[in-house]
């Protein structure tokens, strides 16, 4: 081998995306047919909810090919909460719930294994896109917003449509 391969970052993150979507359904899975036994009825709910959130979400992504990049991007430049919040929850929701079964679920291990492979690829997936938003993407909004050149200037006081319309108005309801 006298070369490294290529850096390929679409075939990166669709192979954490997949690890995180088959074991996030394999918890699933877990979770349903009773492997957390020890646990109670409301603690298995939760863990149910955020690991569906977390299949949903890279399922999501890898259905319409999201780019976490532009979503890091977005998250860090908006001035609109609803796209700030969007974005970041296709960005952080699987690293978020791959931690936090993991710092509660102990005992099985057939479970833990799958949930430490699920935080290794969630968290991994989610610094390969930091990684290429700080090295190649700047976080500077599209739009510049550039104030007129001469502050003093003021608007014309003589506006030819206003004229037209002003003198329609009173052709009309004058007769």
């Amino acid at each position: 081998m006298d070369q490294i391969p290529p850096y390929e970052f679409q075939k990166y993150v669709f192979a954490a995306r997949a690890a995180v979507v088959g074991c996030s359904s394999f918890e699933l899975l877990l979770i349903l047919f009773g492997s957390l036994g020890d646990s109670g009825f409301l603690s298995k709910l939760i863990y149910f909810l955020v690991l569906g959130a977390s299949a949903a979400v890279s399922a999501h992504n890898i259905a319409l090919n999201v780019d976490g990049r532009d979503e890091i991007k977005r998250a860090l430049s908006s001035t609109e909460n609803e796209v700030r919040g969007k974005s970041a929850a296709l960005v952080l929701v699987p690293p978020f719930a791959g931690v936090f079964v993991f710092l509660c679920v102990s005992g099985h291990a057939f479970f833990s294994l799958f949930v430490l492979i699920h935080v290794l690829a969630s968290v991994g997936q989610l610094g390969i896109e930091a990684y290429e938003v700080i090295k190649y993407g700047n976080l500077e909004p599209k739009i510049a917003i550039v104030p007129p050149a001469d502050k003093a200037q003021k608007a014309a006081t003589y506006d030819p449509n206003y004229q037209t319309l002003n003198q329609v108005n009173d052709n009309v309801f004058t007769k």
